[in-house]
């Protein structure tokens, strides 16, 4: 399989009754999507070689807009000045609004890896009513630090800008913890009384820089661990390079489950098309999570979709929604390749 030349040809033996051929490449395919979705947003890819890890790094950073509710520390404090900055926050969080302003611009940097995100999975914005002529919040003197789930936003604590070492202020895990226990008891170390020696908050802040993953500890027994996921030597984020290796990995599987088909395929286009041409061409569309994904194919001019999960597999026009009924594959030969 190429992931950056020409598309693989497959070709099935010539003693077969049916001849044919398939030329496609997935992983390609799913490059050239994450390039098109994040070139829509204002980014472009360092590289080719990284553009599917860094598809996954950007989505890590986003957050998704979604209304939520909001629950703050009992340790919060907002100054006064800034109180009209924070209610407009929090009504953009409660709507579900963007909140990319808030951040830094570094968000639109493909290959940027937050280090406290991807250590304490803690967000940092930027807490003012000032903006620039890019849409994007203003240096402010102070920022405001919280911790994302699906449902909620849990703000931990507002601190100067100017305030030494600061994202590395241990002291942010403390308060998840003892306001939030749940949030982060899955990160703690069982049966771990103390490190041998504590490491404070500057110390803290070069092993970080020098991508060393280091245990954060709050009180005895109470030690974490890669609350945001962690992340590798050069920086990247651990969780966004899993999902990108799961992903090219899918693909290639994926791939092969399409070439073991082919006769299914060509059977199911003869549903749709007077004339079936056996050279096929075929381009990824999109994929789901829940194990669907949908196809083009050229030289037919129909759609394909694959249900991997239910073993299923439709073929239509492209101008029409499924029309026919699914032709069920071969449970069997899926069996093998699909992941639970």
């Amino acid at each position: 399989m190429s992931c950056g030349g020409r598309p693989v040809l497959y070709k099935n033996h010539s003693l077969h009754k049916q001849s044919w051929s398939v030329e496609v490449d997935l992983n390609k395919d799913m490059q050239n999507l994450f390039k098109d979705r994040m070139a829509k947003s204002g980014l472009k890819p360092s590289s080719d070689k990284n553009c599917i890890y860094e598809y996954f790094n950007w989505q890590k950073r986003l957050i998704k807009q979604i209304p939520r509710t909001i629950e703050k520390s009992k340790e919060f404090f907002c100054p006064d000045e800034y109180s009209r900055a924070l209610k407009e926050f929090e009504n953009k969080i409660l709507e579900g609004k963007q909140l990319a302003p808030y951040m830094s611009t570094s968000i639109l940097k493909a290959d940027y890896n937050d280090l406290m995100l991807n250590d304490w999975n803690i967000f940092h914005f930027h807490l003012t009513r000032q903006f620039r002529e890019d849409g994007f919040a203003k240096r402010s003197n102070f920022e405001l630090f919280a911790y994302f789930t699906e449902e909620t936003a849990y703000f931990i604590q507002i601190y100067s800008h100017h305030k030494k070492n600061l994202y590395s202020t241990q002291e942010m895990i403390k308060i998840v913890y003892e306001n939030w226990p749940q949030l982060i008891e899955k990160n703690r170390i069982k049966g771990a009384l103390s490190l041998e020696e504590e490491i404070d908050d500057k110390n803290y802040e070069k092993l970080r820089k020098a991508h060393v993953t280091t245990f954060t500890q709050i009180g005895r027994e109470k030690i974490f661990a890669l609350i945001g996921g962690g992340y590798m030597s050069n920086g990247f984020s651990t969780e966004a390079l899993r999902q990108a290796d799961y992903w090219k990995e899918t693909m290639r599987i994926r791939e092969h489950i399409l070439i073991e088909n082919i006769g299914v395929i060509l059977q199911s286009i003869k549903l749709v098309n007077d004339i079936v041409y056996n050279n096929l061409v075929v381009h990824l569309i999109w994929f789901d999570s829940d194990g669907k994904i949908t196809f083009a194919e050229e030289t037919n001019s129909v759609i394909i979709q694959f249900d991997y999960k239910l073993g299923m597999i439709r073929v239509c026009k492209p101008s029409e929604v499924f029309g026919y009924e699914p032709i069920r594959v071969n449970r069997m030969r899926l069996a093998g390749y699909i992941r639970h």
